[in-house]
């Protein structure tokens, strides 16, 4: 018995659920992080 019934055009959710947005905040950190190299006149 299937706990979880998907849709057929998303097979695997969990990388869309888990992943994505671990990965959007990473690049948000990165994105934070080189803002304090742009000088603040750019």
């Amino acid at each position: 018995m299937e706990l979880l019934i998907t849709p057929d055009w998303a097979p695997n959710i969990h990388p869309l659920l888990v992943h994505f947005p671990i990965a959007l905040l990473v690049v948000a950190a990165f994105a934070n992080f080189i803002t304090f190299f742009i000088p603040e006149k750019w």
